[in-house]
């Protein structure tokens, strides 16, 4: 009996990582955070952790702080098969009392002059690209994590 909780804790705790899935024929990486604090100092933590991750000219910042949200059109190299690529897509960071969701999407590839949006069956390599994909945005979330944990962790630490 013990076994069986066991395995059903740790199988929750991996659906609760969001992954780069496909939701109404488009991909789409989506997660809510629970964190300590409201919504204006959500937002200022998430613009802060905005300026200092996507501060290049290649991307386009949306600070919507009457909605606590934030809307990041990003564009970052994406290396495949030792060919430089590119991805484009939207991050947005939306702030409520208590917790915060980011959305990941409009995701479009660009290999050998060509775009595509992920979706795209004339996409080649994709079974390679998605799950390099998901592992960048893994990355980018976990930095949005900390940056949205940091001032609070930094208080509980003597």
């Amino acid at each position: 009996m013990k076994r069986i909780i066991f395995i059903l804790v740790v199988m929750a705790s991996f659906q609760a990582t969001a992954q780069l899935t496909l939701e109404s024929g488009k991909y789409i990486h989506q997660k809510i955070v629970r964190v300590e604090g409201d919504k204006v100092e959500l937002y200022r933590k998430a613009q802060a952790f905005v300026e200092n991750r996507f501060s290049g000219s290649e991307h386009k910042i949306y600070s919507l702080e009457a909605e606590n949200k934030i809307r990041i059109k990003a564009t970052q190299e994406h290396e495949l098969d030792g060919m430089p690529n590119a991805v484009s897509y939207t991050l947005v960071i939306e702030c409520l009392d208590g917790m915060y969701r980011e959305t990941v999407k409009d995701l479009t590839y660009r290999t050998k002059g060509k775009v595509y949006v992920l979706e795209d069956k004339k996409l080649k390599a994709k079974k390679k690209i998605i799950p390099d994909l998901d592992g960048e945005f893994q990355v980018i979330s976990e930095s949005l994590k900390t940056s949205m944990y940091g001032e609070m962790m930094a208080q509980k630490q003597p």
